[in-house]
């Protein structure tokens, strides 16, 4: 779901999210999260080890190709 186009964050595209950080960024719990990953809605995690780790540029486009949209829920 990566683009080409720039980041609007300086060196934001590699840089990859902890949970907390997401739940943050995105105002969505971590049921919501998990839900919408199983239902194909929202970015999937990479693996480091045991953990799980989002980058940062896929949560950025998920979200802008959210905006505009009040009514958004997982399937």
């Amino acid at each position: 779901m990566t683009t080409n186009s720039p980041s609007p964050l300086p060196g934001a595209g590699d840089r990859l999210l902890r949970m907390r950080d997401l739940e943050q960024l995105t105002a969505l719990s971590r049921a919501t999260i998990y839900r919408a990953m199983r239902a194909g809605d929202f970015p999937q995690s990479v693996r480091i080890g045991g953990s799980a780790r989002w980058v940062l540029s896929d949560i950025l486009d998920f979200i802008e190709s959210r905006r505009g949209s009040r009514t958004w829920r997982p399937s």
